[in-house]
């Protein structure tokens, strides 16, 4: 669902900002991509009174042991980093059962070049989870270039099981740097990677990509949103 703001309300000029957003009671204005046996994702309206979350994404890797659900951007090279602020969020319910090393996951939000598989892929700046990375807690993530300079940050938080988390990602107009917010905090912020220019485009995105195991891992998005500022 694309979200327009009523006329009285002047955070939003078309001349200054892009904004995109989906309460996820359907896909649009972003896309989905899915990969192996059963992998789906699918879309429930729920009432406003249902915890305040009126559309809920229900997210599947299915059994395949690299299966994934993704939702995103329709392209990933859409986003510039050079014209203004750039910030993304998210609400995610983690899956029920935790990453382990019998059925290991990766749980993927952010800025990335790559819809398939962002966990180390890719341009961008992400929040991430997999249970042999920073001892199970979220991980802030940055890469300026495709197989290029990263770093990683820890967020101090452990990851618990069906459980939502509120997630944001701001990045100032420089491409750093990159602020990483959970449940309304800042947990982590990475200055040494910048993210600039034509040739580092991405696009925004969420998701959940298998790495082993054949049971299938369900996570749930509540919303997603893209805001940047531009001059035109």
């Amino acid at each position: 669902m694309i979200q327009t703001y009523p006329a009285t309300r002047d955070r939003f000029d078309p001349r200054r900002t892009v904004f995109l957003h989906s309460d996820l009671d359907s896909v649009a204005p972003f896309t989905s991509a899915v990969s192996g046996t059963s992998a789906a994702i699918t879309f429930t309206t729920l009432s406003l009174g249902a915890a305040n979350r009126f559309g809920v994404a229900t997210m599947t890797t299915g059994t395949t042991t690299t299966g994934r659900a993704t939702i995103g951007s329709a392209t990933q090279d859409g986003i510039i980093f050079n014209a203004g602020t750039v910030i993304a969020r998210t609400a995610i319910q983690t899956p029920s059962s935790l990453s382990d090393a019998t059925n290991r996951y990766t749980l993927n939000f952010g800025f990335t070049s790559t819809l398939a598989n962002f966990y180390t892929a890719g341009i961008g700046a992400t929040i991430r989870y997999r249970d042999n990375a920073n001892s199970g807690k979220w991980q802030a993530y940055a890469a300026e270039a495709t197989g290029g300079t990263s770093a990683t940050a820890d967020t101090g938080i452990t990851v618990a099981a069906s459980t939502w988390y509120a997630m944001e990602i701001r990045m100032a107009r420089s491409g750093g740097p990159i602020q990483y917010f959970i449940n309304g905090s800042l947990v982590a912020t990475i200055s040494t990677i910048a993210v600039t220019g034509s040739a580092n485009p991405c696009g925004v995105a969420c998701g959940i990509v298998k790495a082993l195991g054949t049971t299938a891992r369900t996570m749930y998005a509540d919303y997603l949103t893209f805001e940047e500022e531009v001059t035109r």
